[in-house]
């Protein structure tokens, strides 16, 4: 069965022409540095550093295009692992996938033009009321940044739906042996990797002061730029999370029931006088698996996922000071 495509796999996740939107993305690059040299600012804007900041919504873009194919494929490995444990065969497990991952294009079109609108307001902003060429490409480059970042936000909301989807099917699945789900949380580290990579690539355009970054309430306002990783790395892993937890606890509850089971009889057997020699056994045996329960993982992750998670959460911060330090040396 043939799954529908929404536009922006079609023309970002799986694009079968990545020079065409590489293209863009380089006449982005030089289109500004072009309108400047074209009414002789190109030696003002270099020397003021203005330049740095007309790079950021063609730099925003381009990171966007270059890891959106990689989020697309994270997210067919999880599909791909989750057919593997699905009690449903191939048809129904696809029209399942189909159903949830249907997006209307007029849907992603409203989400384009909200944040190519947000984005010129953001820009109108700080244009000011004189108007020349140069602040016209950058209010167009901002609305484009911002309209492809809601694209992809709204892709990567509605790509969850199929991840819920797949999970409300009836599902083979052992507690203490999670590792199939386990895509689920190298997509969730390859997202919060992705924000993490945004968020650093801005500080090193946009830079810092390096008496702002001395100041406690810039290291407080940056804060939630650390947690919004976090949150997103475990919100994407949190509806998995709830299956297997389901399912662990379900697991102990059966367990605990055959212990007490097992206990009444070995004292009724024992009153009776029967022989209670293989009733032990049967109870040491459900007590070590109710005790491997109560520590068998249920978020999809292992160590390593966290570990990398934790490291890259100090490159901005590394990223921030080192700015600041090269700014205030080089000033």
């Amino acid at each position: 069965m043939e799954l529908p495509i929404p536009l922006y796999e079609r023309y970002i996740g799986r694009s079968r022409r990545p020079w065409i939107a590489l293209g863009v993305c380089a006449l982005l690059f030089l289109a500004p540095f072009a309108i400047a040299c074209a009414h002789g600012d190109l030696s003002e804007i270099l020397q003021e550093g203005t330049g740095r900041g007309l790079l950021v919504p063609p730099m925003i873009i381009t990171y966007i295009l270059l890891v959106a194919p990689k989020m697309t494929q994270m997210g067919d490995r999880v599909i791909e692992s989750f057919r593997q444990i699905v009690l449903v065969d191939n048809v129904s497990f696809d029209r399942a996938i189909g159903t949830a991952g249907r997006v209307k294009p007029r849907d992603e079109a409203i989400a384009i033009g909200v944040g190519f609108l947000v984005g010129c307001l953001t820009a109108s902003r700080s244009i000011g009321e004189q108007i020349s060429w140069l602040a016209l490409e950058w209010f167009v480059a901002n609305g484009l940044m911002f309209g492809l970042l809601a694209w992809t936000i709204y892709a990567s909301l509605a790509s969850t739906r199929v991840t819920t989807a797949v999970l409300r099917q009836p599902l083979r699945l052992d507690p203490l042996d999670i590792t199939l789900f386990e895509p689920v949380g190298r997509q969730s580290l390859v997202v919060a990797l992705v924000f993490i990579g945004g968020i650093t690539l801005s500080l090193l355009l946009v830079g810092v002061a390096s008496a702002d970054s001395a100041r406690p309430e810039f290291w407080l306002s940056y804060l939630p730029f650390v947690l919004v990783p976090v949150l997103i790395f475990f919100l994407n892993m949190y509806p998995t999370h709830r299956v297997i937890a389901a399912a662990r606890d379900g697991e102990q509850r059966e367990a605990k029931a055959r212990i007490r089971a097992s206990y009444r009889d070995l004292l009724a057997r024992r009153n009776e006088g029967l022989s209670i020699e293989s009733i032990p056994a049967e109870i040491s045996a459900l007590v070590a698996y109710d005790q491997l329960l109560q520590k068998a993982r249920t978020w999809p992750y292992n160590t390593a996922m966290l570990r990398t998670l934790g490291v890259s959460l100090l490159i901005p911060i590394g990223t921030t000071l080192v700015r600041a330090a090269f700014d205030f040396l080089f000033k």
